[in-house]
């Protein structure tokens, strides 16, 4: 009984959050197909973007032995604190990579011990989730309440951290790529047009990257009461 009650507080929450974070749908698969030529045009002139990531880095003083890598069949682009990279995957945009690119600089300046403790704290939640679903599909676990409740506290704490992240890097990239653009002697108009841009992407993205980081956790219990239900 309390698994179809867990259920329901789950779905219900998704649906608060995607009401509370405004999510469209409809903006979200706008959002991924993105494009706009004439903004293209503006930050094709720019750089290659490892060439990008190592000035952007420079600026942010961070150049130690950190390595960058490319990868044009990697559908995103992000840093890893485990070996100090940053990677680069491809972009749907050019216009958008200016800020791509800043955001995981952005990371990799961060507080290293919170990064630290991202990585192993989600990789824990990851494997914990695994495991008590396999040993409790096999009936290994009696008190199946509890595991709820662990789930529940774990996923509140890796929310908290993740979301701390990936916002302070999100709401700091516009102003970095603001910063890069004007000391590569881009049009002020030009810097206008795109900050315009990237205004509207982040008012998209950010809300949506907090409803998924959300909605993923909730999933995970959701998907622990249906094993206890089966």
């Amino acid at each position: 009984m309390i698994e179809l009650i867990t259920i329901i507080i789950c779905v219900v929450s998704i649906v608060i959050f995607k009401f509370a974070f405004q999510i469209q749908i409809k903006e979200i698969a706008k959002f991924k197909d993105k494009s706009n030529r004439e903004l293209d045009e503006i930050t094709k002139q720019l750089p290659d973007n490892k060439t990008i990531c190592s000035e952007v880095l420079e600026k942010l003083g961070n150049q130690s032995n950190i390595t960058i890598k490319q990868d044009g069949e990697a559908k995103d682009c992000l840093y890893m604190v485990f070996n100090n990279t940053i990677l680069l995957g491809k972009f749907k945009a050019d216009f958008i990579r200016i800020q791509t690119i800043a955001h995981e600089c952005l990371h990799s300046i961060q507080n290293k011990v919170t990064l630290w403790f991202n990585y192993c704290f989600s990789t824990f939640y990851i494997l914990y989730f695994i495991i008590i679903s396999i040993a409790t599909l096999l009936s290994k676990i009696a008190n199946t309440n509890l595991q709820i409740i662990i789930l529940v506290m774990l996923g509140l704490i890796q929310y908290a951290v993740r979301a701390y992240l990936e916002n302070d890097a999100m709401t700091k990239a516009p102003y970095i790529a603001k910063e890069y653009l004007e000391e590569q002697h881009i049009s002020q108009e030009q810097i206008v047009q795109l900050m315009d841009e990237y205004s509207h992407v982040n008012s998209v993205g950010i809300p949506f990257t907090n409803f998924q980081l959300l909605c993923k956790n909730v999933m995970k219990v959701m998907l622990y009461c249906l094993c206890v239900l089966v």
